[in-house]
């Protein structure tokens, strides 16, 4: 993606993007998507009472790469309003913005460590600004690896003290 918007959908788990290979965002706009458990409007599709990754979901061995662009005004029902990871997957941000997001735990990013760890690593001019993590992780929620050489976590918000990221003991963090 290197431009143009993924705007306004609803689904579960990753509303704007669901990835289960390689997606590569250099601008653009992934925004106001959300992911909501179907029992809230109605709907009996699973037993699942969550929903996770409103802007993006990064499935099993999956890679997203974010060199630019905008992932913002994303809103979860459980973890990662904007981005959520899990099963050895992997998120490479490089610059670009996540703001804005919100969800109960990692407002921002939600990094998964459920049967191989998830990875998140952060460098040059990444910004994380501006998320709302309601239970705990406004900017981050990190469970797996989280590896930064630059970029900034900041103005983050949670109502627990844990506002810019909440960090498992089970996580792994590399500077």
């Amino acid at each position: 993606m290197s431009g143009g918007n993924i705007i306004q959908n609803f689904a579960q788990h990753g509303a704007g993007v669901w990835t289960q290979s390689t997606f590569t965002m250099s601008g653009g706009l992934i925004s106001l998507n959300e992911a909501i458990d179907p029992g809230y409007i109605g709907l009996n599709l699973t037993d699942e009472a969550y929903a996770n990754g409103g802007g993006v979901w990064v499935n099993d061995k999956s890679v997203f790469q974010m060199t630019g662009g905008q992932i913002s005004l994303n809103k979860a029902d459980f973890a990662g309003g904007r981005v959520y990871m899990q099963y050895d997957s992997e998120f490479v941000m490089q610059g670009g913005t996540i703001a804005g997001n919100r969800a109960q735990l990692g407002g921002g990013v939600y990094v998964q460590r459920e049967n191989a760890p998830a990875r998140f690593r952060m460098s040059g001019n990444s910004e994380i600004v501006d998320n709302l993590g309601t239970v705990a992780g406004g900017g981050m929620y990190i469970k797996g690896v989280f590896e930064t050489t630059g970029g900034t976590v900041t103005r983050n918000y949670s109502d627990s003290e844990f506002f810019d990221m909440a960090i498992e003991p089970e996580a792994e963090v590399r500077e």
